[in-house]
């Protein structure tokens, strides 16, 4: 299974690079860090193999969360790719803006923990059965 993380924020991929990497090994899990919304649908754009599950931080400069997540949308529209969006705290609005995206699973406060990733990584494996 091929997972991407998108936060701009430098200490929380690198927080979830080393509390994740090995869990993610263990269940056989590939794991990728991006902290640049534009970058990454540019890279996307250009054949990068979209992941299965992206973790998604909503609060970035530039283009937000659910921005990036409307632009990935339209230019993806046949992408399989589920999404567990990030947030520093958890908002109600969050929970209605939500609902505008058939691919998002869960909505999650980071930092994520091991458990809560693995939580995820098997319930989209329990989907795909």
């Amino acid at each position: 299974m091929k997972v991407h993380f998108l936060d701009d924020d430098f200490s929380t991929n690198r927080y979830h690079e080393i509390t994740l990497s090995s869990v993610a090994e263990e269940q056989g899990v590939s794991i990728e860090f991006f902290d640049h919304p534009i970058t990454l649908l540019e890279h996307y754009e250009k054949g990068m193999i979209l992941p299965e599950l992206l973790f998604l931080d909503i609060n970035m400069p530039m283009i937000n969360g659910w921005e990036f997540l409307e632009s990935f949308n339209k230019k993806f529209p046949s992408a399989n790719t589920k999404v567990v969006i990030l947030s520093s705290s958890s908002n109600p609005m969050m929970q209605e803006q939500s609902t505008k995206f058939q691919n998002i699973m869960e909505l999650a406060v980071k930092p994520l923990t091991p458990e809560e990733f693995t939580k995820n990584c098997n319930a989209l494996v329990q989907v795909k059965i």
